[in-house]
């Protein structure tokens, strides 16, 4: 037998398996399966005390979460099938699939609607959501199903703008030109009339401001990149990708407050100025982003608290879906069916086409006003001392309602849409049945919320501590030597 200081007790110390070897004449084999026996049966073996039946369970870390499954019953026929059928062909849970539709549905209706739930009270449809999921979990192949559509769209929309935007830059370019010579006649003679008909010519030139290639998807782009193709695409942009490297730019950045703006301004639409050393100031009136992204969950671990002070963590709907990888049934991982696919298409490109000179209002009918005031009530309960709201999750929940009405207005816009023929025909007020369906996501989203905030917490410490833990109770071993401990935990840690 190996020196026993080289050996790492689970359940017992050194002293009482040495105890118990002297009383029971027990061999080192012996004890361990002795040992292991009776802790398995005490475990499992219902006791009674003081006539009440009690049972000891395996203690449950305070970092695992029993986390509700999403339910794809909230969304119109056609999305939820496509939902149903993405998340089967990629064995991945339902909730991948079902949060990029809400990314998707953000991207295509955002600036062309907005809920008004009572007077003065205006939520634009955008959403900020993100999936955490370990690697390997198949979540580029998701993104790219339910994307499909809008890249398809935008590159229509590219093939078509070209040519015009040849012709405007020739348009411009000799415009340019002209205004180079007329300077030049001006500062040789200083000629009146030469110096007004320069300012005719650069009115002529802003009357034709530049044409730009339509972008309605970036992946990971710089802060100054988003700013640029906000004022480029009518102040509306989506930042949709399988990876976290978002996360990583805004840990880096958390003390940029200009850097930070663009994320926090883009949310609620508010006025932004992005000042450049080298280029023009842009100002933005309305800028509305969306953002759609996945991420591994360590990717959020120490999160700056000035990222959460600052309002713009509050800002996102967590999802942390099972991970199915080991246990994927790969024998019926079937293609997306073509009638699903392109009915759902079909759908997301009807509501890419509606027009409107200004966002149209949304309502709620009277039904549905008083569900979402009783409904406010709940929530604000949920913020005292003990409430689930209480404490870290506090700044989050105050976002919370209004997260929850902008994901009613995108379901009832995609549930008439499914009929429509054009945006006028997207009735303008919500009814309660709608609104029932969205409310009821609270508690998926809280329970998310809750366990993204505890892995926010965590530091790499704690995490190499769970993993170690989990290598030694599979093992289901009272004992097992550092080096052997070593062997399985070397490639991590």
């Amino acid at each position: 037998m190996n020196n026993e200081t080289n050996y790492l007790p689970i359940h017992r110390t050194k002293e009482e398996i040495e105890e118990m070897r002297k009383n029971r004449k027990m061999t080192d084999v012996g004890v361990g399966e002795e040992l292991f026996k009776e802790i398995v049966d005490a475990l499992n073996k219902k006791q009674s005390v003081d006539n009440d039946e009690l049972e000891w369970e395996t203690p449950v870390p305070f970092s695992t979460y029993d986390l509700p499954k999403f339910d794809s019953q909230v969304f119109s026929p056609t999305i939820k099938d496509m939902v149903e059928s993405v998340a089967k062909f990629t064995q991945t849970p339902v909730d991948l699939p079902a949060i990029i539709a809400f990314g998707v549905l953000s991207t295509v209706l955002s600036k062309k609607f907005f809920v008004e739930p009572k007077k003065g009270w205006k939520e634009p449809l955008n959403t900020y959501t993100t999936v955490l999921m370990e690697s390997s979990n198949r979540k580029s192949a998701a993104y790219n199903a339910m994307t499909e559509p809008i890249y398809f769209y935008e590159k229509d929309l590219i093939s078509e703008m070209k040519p015009k935007i040849k012709k405007r830059l020739a348009e411009r370019g000799a415009i340019k030109k002209r205004i180079e010579k007329l300077q030049n006649d001006y500062a040789k003679t200083s000629d009146p009339a030469i110096r007004e008909e320069i300012k005719e010519v650069v009115e002529e030139l802003e009357a034709l401001p530049e044409l730009y290639e339509p972008t309605l998807l970036l992946d990971n782009s710089t802060e100054e990149k988003i700013a640029t193709r906000l004022q480029e695409n009518n102040e509306k942009i989506a930042i949709m990708s399988s990876e976290g490297d978002l996360f990583e730019r805004m840990k880096v950045k958390g003390s940029d407050q200009e850097k930070l703006d663009i994320y926090l301004k883009g949310y609620s639409g508010d006025h932004l100025r992005v000042d450049r050393v080298t280029r023009n100031t842009e100002r933005l009136e309305e800028p509305l982003i969306t953002i759609c992204i996945s991420a591994q969950p360590t990717v959020i671990q120490n999160m700056p608290r000035k990222l959460n002070d600052r309002g713009l963590i509050p800002r996102f709907l967590f999802s942390i879906p099972d991970d199915f990888v080991g246990y994927r049934d790969v024998l019926n991982a079937f293609p997306i069916p073509e009638r699903i696919r392109n009915k759902y298409i079909s759908l997301i490109k009807k509501m890419l086409n509606f027009s409107t000179n200004q966002p149209i209002a949304l309502h709620l009918e009277h039904e549905a006003e008083k569900l979402l005031s009783t409904f406010q009530m709940e929530v604000e309960v949920n913020f005292r001392e003990g409430g689930i709201l209480h404490d870290q999750l506090k700044a989050w929940g105050g976002k919370l309602v209004g997260q929850l009405i902008r994901i009613t207005g995108l379901l009832h816009v995609t549930k008439y849409a499914e009929t429509a023929s054009c945006i006028e025909d997207i009735p303008t007020v919500i009814d309660k049945e709608t609104l029932t369906k969205a409310l009821q996501l609270k508690e998926y989203f809280i329970a998310h919320a809750e366990k993204a905030f505890g892995i926010m917490k965590q530091n790499e410490l704690l995490v190499d501590a769970q993993f170690i833990l989990g290598k030694l109770l599979a093992e289901q071993k009272l004992v097992i030597s550092k080096q052997a401990l070593w062997q399985k935990t070397k490639k991590t840690i």
